[in-house]
C-alpha cells in the first residue's frame, strides 16, 4: 500500500512539475482526477482512511496550491469531511476557513454553499449551534440560485434543523415549494421520457415497416432481374436453336442437292458405261473372235505380229471393260465387289489365298467419290506390296462403319517390313499420302517373318450417318 501512495507521489509531482513547465495550467493532470474520484467514492462508502490517504497524497505536492487552486480546495474540504467522520477535529476549522477563501476567491457558488454547510456540519459536531446555524443559512443563500433542486431541498433541510422555532414557517414554505417544484420537475423528467420512449417506440415501428418494404422491394427487384435474365436466356436459346436448325436444314438441302447432282452425273457415266461394254466393247470382241479364226500363214515373224496384234485386242477389251466398270453408276453402287475384283485379280498373280469381310452397313453409293477412288488406289498399292515383297500365301481384307468412319484392315502373313523401309520405303509413302488426303489416319505393325496388320481409320461426312438411318 505504501508503495502504491510512493509511486502516486511522484506520478503528480512529475506530472504537475511537466505542466508548470509548459505553463499549462488550464489543463489538470488525470492524475488529479483519478485521486479526488478515489477519495470521494471511498468517502461515500464510509472508508474515510483510505480517503484521506488519497487525498494526503494529493496535498502533498509542490505548488499545487498555487497552480491548480481549485482541485487544492478540492483535496483540503475532502480531506477535512473524512476527518470530522473519524472525529478528528483538530485543526480543521482553519482548513475550512481556507478552503472557503479559496472559494470566495474563484466565486463558485455551487462550491461556496457545499462548504458552507460542511462548515456548519463541523460547528453542529462541535455543538456551537448558533454558528452552525449560520453557515447552513449562508449555504442556503448560494444554492437557491442554483437548478441543481436535489442539492437545494439538501441544503434547506439542514437550515430546517436549526431554525425549529420562529423561522420554522418561512423555511418550511420553500421547502415545500422546492419540493413541489422538485415534483413538477420529475413529472417533467417523467413526461419527457414516457414521450420519448413512445415516439421511439412508433419511430422503431416505422423503421421496422420501412425495412420490411426495402426487402420486400429488393426481393420484388431481384425476382424482376432473374426473370429478366431468364427471359433473355430463354430468348438467346430460342434463336441459337432456331439458327442451327436453319443453317442444318440448308447444310441438309445443299447436300440433297449435290447428291441429285452426283447422281445425274452417275446416271450419265452409267449410260456411257453401257454403250462402251455393250457397244464398243462386244465389237471388238467380235472382230477379235473373227480374226482368231484366220488361217494366217507366212514367216515367224509374221505370225508373231499377228498374234502380238490379236493380244493388243484382248488387252484393249480389258481396259475398256475396266473403264466401263468404272464409269458404271451401278457398279459404283457396289464397290465391294469392285474391291473383292481387284483383290481376285491379285491373288492369281501372287499366288495366295484371301478371305474379305465388307460389312454391308457401308452404303458406298453415299460415299464421297474421292474416298473411294483412294480406297481403291490404296488397296491397289497394298496388294501390288503384297505380290512384290511379302511372300505372303494368305492375304485378309476387313471393312466396317464405326462411329461413322470407315475402319479398313488388310493384313499378311508374309515376311513383313524392314524398319527402315516402314518410314521410307516409296509404296508406304505413297499411301499414308493418300490416306492424308481424305483426312483419315494410317497404322502399320509389321513382325519379323510374322506378316504385315495395316490399320486406316477415314471419316466420312455427318450427312452420311443420317442417310444410312434414314435408309
Amino acid at each position: 500500500m505504501k508503495m502504491r501512495y510512493v509511486l502516486l507521489c511522484f506520478l503528480l509531482i512529475s506530472s504537475v512539475t511537466f505542466s508548470q513547465e509548459i505553463n499549462k495550467t488550464d489543463s489538470k493532470p488525470w492524475i488529479l482526477n483519478q485521486l479526488l474520484s478515489q477519495g470521494l467514492s471511498a468517502q461515500k462508502e464510509g472508508k474515510h482512511e483510505r480517503a484521506i490517504n488519497d487525498f494526503t497524497t494529493a496535498l502533498k505536492i509542490p505548488e499545487l496550491k498555487n497552480i491548480y487552486p481549485k482541485e487544492y480546495a478540492d483535496f483540503l474540504e475532502g480531506y477535512a469531511v473524512s476527518s470530522l467522520d473519524l472525529g478528528k477535529t483538530k485543526g480543521l476549522l482553519k482548513k475550512y476557513k481556507e478552503v472557503l477563501n479559496i472559494r470566495e476567491r474563484l466565486n463558485d457558488a455551487r462550491k461556496l454553499s457545499s462548504t458552507h454547510l460542511n462548515i456548519s456540519n463541523y460547528y453542529l459536531k462541535t455543538k456551537n449551534y448558533s454558528l452552525a446555524n449560520k453557515h447552513a443559512k449562508k449555504a442556503f443563500d448560494y444554492a437557491v440560485n442554483l437548478e441543481d433542486i436535489d442539492f437545494k431541498l439538501k441544503v434547506l433541510e439542514s437550515v430546517l434543523n436549526f431554525n425549529l422555532n420562529k423561522e420554522l414557517k418561512e423555511y418550511f414554505k420553500k421547502y415545500i415549494n422546492l419540493k413541489e417544484e422538485l415534483i413538477k420537475k420529475n413529472n417533467e423528467v417523467v413526461n419527457k421520457a414516457n414521450r420519448y420512449n413512445y415516439l421511439n417506440t412508433v419511430k422503431e415501428k416505422e423503421n421496422s415497416i420501412l425495412q420490411t418494404e426495402k426487402l420486400n422491394i429488393q426481393k420484388e427487384v431481384s425476382n424482376q432481374k432473374k426473370k429478366g435474365l431468364y427471359i433473355v436466356l430463354v430468348s438467346f436459346l430460342i434463336i441459337v436453336t432456331i439458327v442451327v436448325f436453319w443453317i442444318l436444314q440448308r447444310k441438309k438441302m445443299l447436300y440433297r442437292n449435290l447428291l441429285n447432282e452426283a447422281r445425274v452425273k452417275y446416271q450419265e457415266r452409267d449410260r456411257i458405261s453401257k454403250e462402251l461394254h455393250d457397244g464398243v466393247l462386244s465389237k471388238l470382241f467380235g472382230i477379235r473372235f473373227n480374226l482368231g479364226f484366220f488361217a494366217i500363214r507366212g514367216d515367224l515373224m509374221e505370225l508373231n505380229k499377228y498374234q502380238y496384234y490379236l493380244n493388243e485386242l484382248q488387252f484393249i477389251e480389258k481396259e475398256i471393260r475396266e473403264v466401263s466398270h468404272k464409269l458404271s453408276y451401278n457398279v459404283s453402287q457396289k464397290f465391294d465387289l469392285l474391291l473383292n475384283e481387284l483383290l481376285e485379280e491379285k491373288s492369281n498373280i501372287g499366288g495366295f489365298k484371301y478371305k474379305s469381310r465388307i460389312s454391308s452397313e457401308v452404303l458406298w453409293e453415299e460415299v464421297d467419290e474421292k474416298i473411294k477412288i483412294n480406297i481403291y488406289r490404296i488397296f491397289q498399292e497394298l496388294l501390288h506390296n503384297i505380290v512384290k515383297h511379302s511372300k505372303a500365301n494368305f492375304v485378309e481384307l476387313l471393312i466396317n462403319l464405326e462411329d461413322n468412319s470407315l475402319i479398313m484392315k488388310v493384313r499378311d502373313n508374309g515376311i513383313g517390313i524392314e524398319k527402315d523401309k516402314q518410314e521410307k520405303g516409296i509404296g508406304i509413302l505413297n499411301i499414308k499420302s493418300r490416306v492424308k488426303k481424305i483426312n483419315g489416319s494410317f497404322q502399320l505393325e509389321s513382325k519379323d517373318k510374322k506378316g504385315v496388320s495395316i490399320f486406316i481409320k477415314i471419316p466420312l461426312k455427318s450427312d452420311f450417318k443420317a442417310s444410312l438411318l434414314q435408309k
